[in-house]
């Protein structure tokens, strides 16, 4: 048979590791779809590519196409048993799907097979809290934070495991130190409010409470809880603002709203007379 005749100038086809970095620069660009064919192309080309696999499982995932993202992260996991990025990726979608069992064993296999990273502890001890396993939570957000001190979401979780715990004290250290380390996040600011609130400090809890909504200014559960607070400390009008803004929020009706309504009929009275 005569052979094929090629040009000089002909290049061999794209391997997969090509394909994916295109789909990258695609991604970069913000073309996912054009960056889903490059992927399917590296995929094709070799069916164990993890990252491939993980990054177009992360694509279906963010246009919410689940059944997809998962046959994928499976197929991660099958193609490489041994490999804790596998598991890590699937247990982190699972928690997401609120399937924490699943998660707790992805992630337990992901140590097993020898992941070592502080964000595997985190991920486990994420798990293992949602799941009410608090102790052993605690265990992995302590080895997190060994692993890596500058954790700053790890100490906010341990946070809030000490305070489910009624460990007021190391509570707020935590929430002290992951506020230390982010001062812009929100989570640690609303929980160390509420341990100082719990703890009478109220004065504390209404400056965390403020600065968690100079950073959120629409969240409306603390809103809810600033009004509160401030009813306590006698600041009516503060504490009617508060609650209408909710509300407003919110956009409740029924029950609800009813007894918040008077709630907030009842402070504005507060308010007047207290002038």
């Amino acid at each position: 048979m005569p052979r094929k005749k090629t040009n000089a100038g002909d290049q061999p086809p794209p391997t997969a590791p090509e394909h994916y970095n295109r789909a990258l620069d695609w991604l970069k660009d913000g073309q996912p779809q054009k960056a889903l064919t490059e992927l399917n192309k590296a995929i094709r080309l070799d069916k164990q590519f993890l990252d491939a696999l993980a990054t177009r499982a992360n694509l279906y995932l963010a246009r919410g196409d689940i059944d997809k993202a998962l046959k994928d992260f499976d197929r991660a996991v099958h193609a490489n048993p041994r490999s804790p990025a596998a598991y890590t990726n699937r247990g982190l979608v699972l928690m997401q799907l609120e399937l924490y069992d699943d998660a707790l064993d992805d992630f337990e296999s992901a140590i097993f097979m020898g992941g070592s990273s502080a964000e595997m502890y985190f991920n486990r001890g994420d798990a293992r809290g949602f799941v009410g396993d608090l102790a052993g939570a605690l265990d992995d957000f302590s080895e997190a934070l060994q692993r890596r001190p500058d954790y700053a979401l790890a100490y906010q979780r341990r946070g809030d495991i000490h305070a489910s715990l009624g460990n007021m004290r190391q509570a707020l250290d935590d929430f002290t130190g992951a506020i230390r380390l982010d001062p812009q996040s929100v989570f640690a600011h609303i929980g160390r409010a509420l341990v100082r609130q719990q703890t009478g400090d109220e004065t504390g809890a209404l400056d965390d409470y403020n600065t968690a909504l100079r950073l959120q200014p629409e969240r409306a559960g603390v809103l809810l809880a600033r009004s509160s607070l401030l009813a306590k400390m006698r600041d009516y009008r503060r504490a009617a603002a508060d609650l209408k803004q909710f509300l407003a929020l919110t956009g409740l009706r029924g029950q609800p709203a009813l007894a918040l309504q008077r709630q907030l009929l009842h402070l504005r009275a507060r308010a007047r007379w207290s002038r």
